[in-house]
């Protein structure tokens, strides 16, 4: 499966069943999951068809590093998937246990009918972050050229 096809097969339809039920935290953690993983599904096709593109990076997670230095997003789906994983993080992350993804109503948090995380003190909108890393992903296959 192509990344793309992987976008379109299974991110984006995540994403869609979460966005309809902000509510369901396995829709959350199916969309957070997914779309952290495109990453890798990106690197692997590099390291077949473009592997001048990841020199110097040893696998994904290095090459999740590169992306997030320029999408803040990305690195924030990133530490959630990595939260909902292992459960529990070191602490030079911004999310540092599983139970900080837990999405929220923003009343919560003091905002409005939103949904969302508190990263550093801050009502993050959860699904629209989710959506922003994805569009991340989306270019950046595009500079690669990924069909």
């Amino acid at each position: 499966m192509t990344p793309r096809e992987y976008l379109h097969l299974v991110v984006c339809p995540n994403l869609e069943a979460f966005e309809a039920d902000v509510s369901d935290p396995r829709l959350a953690q199916n969309a957070i999951a997914t779309a952290d993983a495109l990453a890798a599904h990106i690197y692997v096709w590099c390291r077949i068809n473009a592997p001048s593109e990841i020199i110097g990076l040893h696998d994904d997670n290095a090459y999740r590093r590169e992306i997030r230095l320029r999408d803040a997003n990305t690195g924030l789906v990133h530490d959630l998937a990595k939260a909902l994983k292992q459960v529990e993080l070191d602490s030079e992350r911004k999310v540092k246990t599983a139970s900080e993804a837990d999405p929220r109503p923003a009343a919560a948090y003091g905002g409005n009918g939103e949904i969302g995380i508190l990263v550093d003190g801050e009502m993050v909108q959860l699904p629209r972050t989710i959506k922003d890393a994805i569009r991340s992903y989306e270019l950046e296959m595009d500079r690669l050229g990924i069909p």
